[in-house]
């Protein structure tokens, strides 16, 4: 009898003693809300710190590392036990959009670092199924910018057509439209074959038409000027016609129809003068603005 009393005594210390470890580590691990705003703070200025080269091995270790934490959910002792990354899966998110942008270079295919752009595209891809439907429409944006950086414009086409939440029918139409008509130039620049380059020039107008239903909807209306993050300037949208008109113009004379050409130079023209004055007290929109269409020859 009195050894079943000593068994059960020592039985009930090694059960108190296992429980006190349980909270004691538990408490040990304790996350408070300062601290994963504090892990934030401390990823992104490490993001800010990396080189080139250590922005993706970085990103890879904020995703695959996992730690176990407890959050104490009201009064003791209701709490949560997780094995979870150390800062929020769609802050690791937001850094790789910064990524984006850094690797983006001043945002055309010449100036972007296209080889991390692509190990990033994988990445994110990878990520993305882990974010909120808030971060995933963000990222599926950047994927789709580096797919056009990268010339891939089948490739972003792809993702915009899987669904981007927030964006209307007619501004995917517009957006697939815009991605055609820069294949079509790709392909028209690239060929030497006069009825090739005649062809893939009226495959650009034609799109760019399409593009242009877009801008002239009523959806742009109260279109606000978009900031280029890569740039600096603010994109209106007599800036963003006047370009699409240019490019209607020059592939117009391509396709050999020098009388349309005229017609999209003179609205481009009008267009840019809208632009020109609505940048007038933005020194750098005005001049990222005045550099974008002399490219064009305006």
């Amino acid at each position: 009898m009195k050894s079943n009393i000593i068994k059960k005594t020592v039985l009930l210390a090694v059960v108190l003693a296992s429980l006190a470890g349980g909270v004691y580590y538990c408490w040990t691990i304790r996350e408070l809300p300062q601290d994963r705003r504090n892990a934030c703070k401390k990823a992104n200025a490490d993001f800010k710190n990396c080189k080139d080269e250590e922005v993706l091995p970085f990103l890879r270790k904020l995703a695959d590392e996992r730690f176990f934490t407890a959050r104490f959910n009201g009064k003791f002792p209701w709490m949560h036990l997780s094995y979870e990354t150390r800062v929020p899966v769609d802050f690791i998110g937001q850094i790789a959009e910064d990524a984006f942008y850094r690797f983006a270079g001043r945002g055309t295919a010449e100036t972007a670092d296209a080889p991390r752009l692509k190990e990033l595209l994988a990445f994110s891809q990878m990520l993305y199924p882990r974010c909120t439907e808030e971060e995933r429409i963000t990222l599926r944006e950047r994927q789709v910018d580096a797919c056009f950086f990268l010339n891939d414009f089948d490739g972003a086409i792809a993702l915009i057509e899987k669904g981007l939440p927030g964006h209307s029918e007619i501004w995917t139409r517009g957006t697939v439209a815009k991605l055609r008509a820069h294949k079509a130039m790709l392909a028209c620049d690239s060929s030497k074959d006069a009825a090739k380059v005649a062809e893939s020039a009226k495959e650009v107008v034609k799109q760019l038409l399409v593009f242009d239903e877009y801008l002239r909807s009523e959806e742009m209306g109260e279109h606000d000027d978009e900031y280029d993050q890569t740039t600096g300037a603010l994109y209106s949208k007599d800036w963003i016609m006047a370009r699409n008109f240019m490019r209607c113009s020059i592939y117009s004379r391509k396709a050999g129809d020098a009388a349309e050409a005229d017609r999209y130079l003179a609205l481009a023209k009008e267009h840019y003068a809208k632009a020109v004055k609505k940048a007038k007290d933005d020194k750098v929109t005005s001049e990222e603005l005045k550099r974008d269409m002399k490219s064009y020859g305006l």
